[in-house]
């Protein structure tokens, strides 16, 4: 591993940041919050220390050394925030068309899986026996009651 150009307390963030890359490298798909999470860990570590990074203090300078684009890795630091809570989900922000609002709360998606469950039950009546029906909606929604 090249750690060399850089000064010892700097070894462990960058062999850190440098597995959690490579893993990245061989499954994009499955391994990138895990990414930004180790690089968002090592960038408040390094915030901390000196109250606000310098340049070349922060995790820039790792990234650079393994060719890692700091483009991609802010990506996914952006990513883990936004999975935590650090970051609110703005609609602007989000590049599919005609999204709605997400529900505000639980209560709110459990409204909706009923009424979900009711327009099925009343739409397959008339070809199921409805005694099955009745049955399976009953438990539907009692499944949906008792979450949370």
């Amino acid at each position: 591993m090249e750690t060399s150009t850089l000064p010892q307390e700097r070894e462990r963030p960058a062999s850190e940041i440098k597995v959690a890359w490579d893993i990245y490298q061989s499954a994009k798909s499955k391994h990138g919050l895990d990414f930004g999470k180790i690089c968002y860990e090592w960038r408040e570590k390094f915030k901390s220390r000196a109250g606000r990074t310098s340049k070349g203090e922060g995790i820039i300078p790792i990234l650079e050394q393994f060719k890692i684009p700091v483009s991609t890795a802010y990506h996914w630091i952006i990513k883990y925030e936004k999975s935590i809570g650090l970051r609110p989900w703005t609609p602007d922000q989000e590049k599919r068309k005609n999204r709605s609002e997400p529900l505000n709360t639980f209560d709110e998606v459990k409204s909706l899986a009923i009424e979900i469950v009711n327009a099925g039950y009343l739409a397959l009546r008339a070809d199921r026996d409805r005694g099955h029906l009745w049955a399976a909606k009953e438990w539907a929604v009692g499944v949906i009651a008792e979450q949370k």
